[in-house]
């Protein structure tokens, strides 16, 4: 069974695996929660450096923060915001700023889907 967030309406796996996400600091759940804590604290800036750099049209820039990103999203096994940040980096890497604009706009959607799920994990009493 799908458990949905309650918040966005998209189903948690899609978002973020959170089996895969435990597998991945071996069961320990306060370290996947320090994990979401630290993502949440950084996504921010993260997107704000990546923006500028897609508005600049510095490819360069906005490839090397998108891989950046997509490295931190996949240690959390969030596909949907993984995939996109992946897509933004190849076309960023690719010099196409159109794409590269719509990219962003892509995964700045999915990291709101993220961002509940994320909370959910890092103050779980809150929940």
């Amino acid at each position: 069974m799908t458990r949905m967030s309650a918040e966005t309406g998209a189903s948690l796996p899609e978002v973020l695996d959170r089996e895969t996400a435990l597998a991945r600091v071996e069961g320990d759940g306060e370290l996947l929660g320090e994990m979401a804590s630290l993502f949440l604290a950084e996504c921010d800036s993260a997107l704000t450096r990546i923006r500028s750099a897609v508005e600049r049209l510095d490819s360069r820039s906005a490839a090397l923060e998108a891989h950046a990103l997509k490295g931190s999203l996949a240690s959390l096994a969030a596909s949907e915001a993984c995939r996109s940040a992946a897509e933004l980096e190849i076309m960023a890497m690719c010099g196409e700023c159109s794409g590269a604009s719509r990219a962003y706009d892509r995964l700045e959607t999915a990291l709101h889907r993220l961002r509940p799920v994320l909370h959910d994990l890092a103050h779980p009493a809150a929940s």
